[in-house]
């Protein structure tokens, strides 16, 4: 099948899943007893060649998933894009050797690692965008880490970006013990709630000249980020 699409559709229960093809796309309730592991090879030059989808854009995604017993490894020569569940027991691997990873619905992970690795870009898309994790995770990326959603890890959380982590407003970060963030751009929208602050209630702040406030407020974004802000980074332990 390495040269040609797959597509999974109905409900699958397998002791295990191993699939190999151009272009992998699951439309179906597929479980394994132990692991699934998914390689989109694609194709040299081809556009739209060697992705993982899981789900469906427009459509109803509440019985579609790729569900684990063990462990779950996708790799994908271009981009893994989920719109519905992938969910695994222990190890979840989601690796895009020259593309990006997309999750608008819920990835998973269980008691192991959790880790996402993207040539190009990880993005959490939207409000409903859950990433989760039973243990530690782990989120490299050549490019933009991006957060609209949840992200959510129970032991340590470790994301390293070569260019910029961004969280938006309405999101959150949290783990239940150390929070490491490696970027040369750390984008937390804590300056808007400072001003906001700032403005209604300026008898609480000591004297000194305005134009201290704005170095003070990336001070914030950029040095240390806990507690609870429109842009919420909580950690357990250090951040």
């Amino acid at each position: 099948l390495g040269d040609s699409d797959y597509t999974i559709s109905g409900i699958i229960a397998a002791d295990y899943i191993d699939i190999t093809a151009n272009n992998i796309i699951n439309e179906g309730n597929v479980s394994a007893t132990d692991y699934i592991k998914l390689n989109a090879t694609g194709e040299d030059g081809i556009s739209g060649s060697g992705n993982i989808t899981n789900g469906l854009e427009d459509g109803d995604n509440s019985d579609i998933k790729l569900e684990a017993g063990s462990y779950i490894d996708f790799t994908a020569k271009n981009d893994i894009i989920n719109y519905a569940t992938i969910s695994v027991t222990t190890n979840l691997t989601l690796t895009s050797t020259f593309g990006s990873i997309y999750n608008y619905n819920t990835i998973s992970g269980g008691s192991g690692d959790t880790i996402i690795d993207a040539y190009n870009n990880f993005i959490n898309d939207n409000s409903d965008s859950v990433l989760t994790a039973a243990n530690n995770l782990q989120i490299t990326v050549g490019n933009a880490f991006d957060n609209y959603g949840e992200v959510s890890v129970v032991n340590d959380l470790t994301a390293t970006s070569g260019s910029s982590i961004y969280n938006a407003s309405s999101a959150s970060i949290w783990s239940g013990n150390d929070i490491t963030l490696n970027a040369e751009d750390l984008v937390f929208l804590v300056f808007p709630l400072f001003l906001m602050i700032f403005s209604l209630f300026p008898s609480i702040f000591p004297p000194f000249p305005l134009f201290l406030i704005f170095p003070l407020c990336f001070s914030l974004i950029f040095l240390h980020i806990s507690g609870s802000t429109p842009s919420l980074i909580t950690a357990g332990h250090e951040i």
